[in-house]
């Protein structure tokens, strides 16, 4: 029947390693997630996933093979350890995000934990109280963090302030302040007494003591002037949390102030070939190009997940438009001669045997009816004779085969008894 979603856990999509051929030795199966991200990495925008059961380094995603399916993973620099990835963790790395003040004080901030709450990413603050001295945020559920300027030195009184905006570097043990304001006015205040001091020096040296007072008076006017003015344009501006492309942010080049647009910020960020340690979706579906330039969503429905899922991808270059996805419901390989043992199963919780060559295969979950398919395959490791399996009866929850030599037909024990249940 069509497939139109699939569980991930409990579904595999096959594939042919042989176009012309089609048996047990040509037919493969592959978890559609690990797939999917097989071909992701193959397209080069996963290039930084590794696969394996034991982790990497902290600077690549990992593809943890200790689980079926097998999980995708980022390390998380906040909490220490290897985290599942998730949509915003896996998209959200270009946005700025926004710490919300809840309670504290102006030195004692308290704030709601933010989505995707993580190291290496800038973060917008609007205060609601002056600070006075070293200021520490308390991120509500995660821990409380030191607010410093990029010398490692505490925040000036000042630099916070009520309904004034901050923007904050998190970077996993603190909050640095990216554009200090109590900085800027002491840099305007030093240059005012600087200019004073060169106007006496000049007053001492040459005797134009009135030619130099008023250089001087008129420097440190301009100076002041400039620190109010800089004062007023930061304290007075609007609130607002949202940005359009063509707004400008100011950022720092070594020790050179610039501005640029949001749009060329994100642009920079996407057409540089650049590690991206994680990234995070808020929405449940982006667009991609096709080749007419036209934008297409890719939707990833995830409304039947109970449990974070991971993609494992091949090594190897895929079309997802040749995979074929039947619905197999259970399969299980074992040994039938004397006690029963299975060597590999998905959805058998057990095999009983009721007599010679006479076996119930018990499902873990239950079939929805009994119209599903059972395909059997049997033999003997020491014999080249031919064999044979049948279903013998049918029910939701089991099914039960017998198994016959050809030559008889009689029942009887072997030891490689291959059984699947398609639906």
């Amino acid at each position: 029947m069509p497939v139109t979603e699939f569980d991930d856990s409990e579904h595999y999509g096959l594939f042919l390693t042989n176009p012309n051929r089609l048996d047990s030795t040509t037919v493969m199966r592959v978890r559609m997630s690990e797939l999917t991200l097989a071909a992701l990495r193959a397209a080069g925008v996963l290039d930084n996933m590794v696969d394996g059961t034991s982790a990497p380094a902290t600077d690549k995603l990992w593809l943890d093979k200790n689980f079926d399916p097998a999980v995708l993973k980022e390390w998380d620099a906040t909490g220490a350890s290897w985290v599942p990835m998730t949509f915003d963790r896996l998209f959200g790395r270009a946005a700025v995000g926004l710490l919300t003040v809840t309670g504290g004080t102006g030195n004692a901030v308290v704030v709601s934990e933010p989505s995707g709450f993580k190291a290496d990413r800038l973060y917008l603050i609007t205060p609601t109280a002056n600070n006075t001295t070293a200021v520490t945020i308390q991120v509500a559920g995660v821990g409380t963090y030191a607010a410093k300027y990029g010398d490692g030195s505490d925040l000036l009184s000042g630099e916070f302030a009520t309904g004034r905006q901050s923007v904050l570097l998190f970077d996993g043990v603190k909050f640095v302040v990216v554009f200090s304001i109590a900085g800027l006015n002491a840099y305007v205040a030093a240059a005012a007494a600087s200019a004073s001091a060169a106007a006496t020096s000049e007053t001492n040296a040459f005797g134009f003591a009135g030619l130099a007072a008023g250089s001087a008076s008129a420097a440190a006017t301009s100076a002041s002037n400039a620190a109010s003015a800089a004062a007023a344009v930061l304290t007075g501006a609007t609130s607002d949390d949202t940005f359009a492309d063509a707004n400008e942010l100011i950022y720092l080049d070594g020790a050179t102030a610039k501005r640029g647009t949001l749009l060329g910020l994100i642009s920079s960020i996407f057409t540089t070939a650049r590690t991206i340690a994680s990234a995070q979706f808020a929405s449940a579906s982006f667009k991609l190009f096709n080749a007419a330039g036209t934008p297409r969503a890719l939707t990833f429905d995830t409304t039947a997940l109970t449990a974070d899922r991971a993609i494992t991808m091949p090594n190897a270059n895929v079309n997802l438009g040749d995979i074929i996805t039947p619905d197999i419901k259970a399969f299980v390989n074992f040994n039938g001669t004397g006690t029963p043992a299975i060597r590999s199963s998905r959805n058998v919780s057990s095999i009983t045997d009721l007599g010679t060559g006479y076996f119930r295969v018990n499902f873990t979950a239950s079939m929805a009816d009994t119209n599903y398919a059972t395909f059997i395959s049997v033999g003997m490791s020491a014999s080249t004779a031919a064999q044979a399996g049948k279903t013998f009866a049918k029910n939701v929850a089991w099914v039960e085969i017998l198994v016959t030599n050809s030559s008889g037909p009689t029942v009887i024990d072997m030891d490689d008894i291959s059984v699947e249940i398609l639906r």
